[in-house]
């Protein structure tokens, strides 16, 4: 989530037109710039807005904000909203204040997307970096990766080394994916995730 004040976020049809496009400040606290700030569900895109914001987008050009992540000055959010528009998850990594911003921890909640009810955490680490990048089947995909990113070469969006499919009702991991090799190669599918595993000469 780089870029200068009053970017935009777009969303393009299938022939790569754009149908619509709403303007979006970066969040001011970003030590992990990887982190997922955008999800899609079956009807709209939801975007962060200055870090705390959850705004929507939809094909029609109607914006407007959904609800707000309550964090901290040196903290960083990222979030996916389900498929049916019904649920948000949320992580919120926790630094020290600038400059040394050191990492002191991560906690991931599930809520409803609307008025925040149904509040349940799901999550929490010292150590672990975990965010969520989408859902399948009703339950929570994370990418699992680092306090800081990004590494010299990043084969994923996320910079993760691993995905994690949880429950989202009680964060007991379901699936982990590419646990065993040199990390994801770019986003997860429907289908899966292809893992990078070098071949030695």
């Amino acid at each position: 989530m780089g870029g200068p004040k009053n970017s935009s976020v777009s969303l393009v049809g299938s022939d790569g037109t754009v149908v619509a496009t709403s303007l979006v400040d970066p969040a001011p606290f970003r030590i992990h710039p990887q982190i997922s700030w955008t999800s899609a569900s079956r009807t709209r895109l939801y975007f962060l807005n200055a870090g705390s914001e959850v705004r929507f987008l939809a094909p029609d050009g109607t914006t407007g904000t959904v609800t707000r992540i309550t964090i901290r000055a040196s903290e960083q959010a990222g979030f996916a909203v389900s498929p049916d528009d019904l649920l948000i998850a949320v992580a919120i990594l926790s630094y020290t204040p600038l400059p040394e911003a050191t990492y002191t921890g991560m906690r991931l909640y599930v809520e409803d997307l609307n008025k925040g009810g149904r509040h349940v955490d799901v999550f929490s680490s010292r150590t672990v970096v975990e965010f969520p990048i989408g859902w399948t089947g009703g339950r929570l995909i994370l990418a699992v990766s680092e306090p800081r990113c990004c590494r010299a070469v990043t084969s994923n969006p996320y910079d993760a080394y691993s995905y994690h499919v949880v429950d989202p009702d009680t964060g007991s991991t379901l699936a982990s994916l590419c646990d065993n090799s040199a990390g994801p190669e770019g986003p997860i599918e429907p289908i899966g995730a292809i893992c990078y595993s070098p071949v030695a000469a």
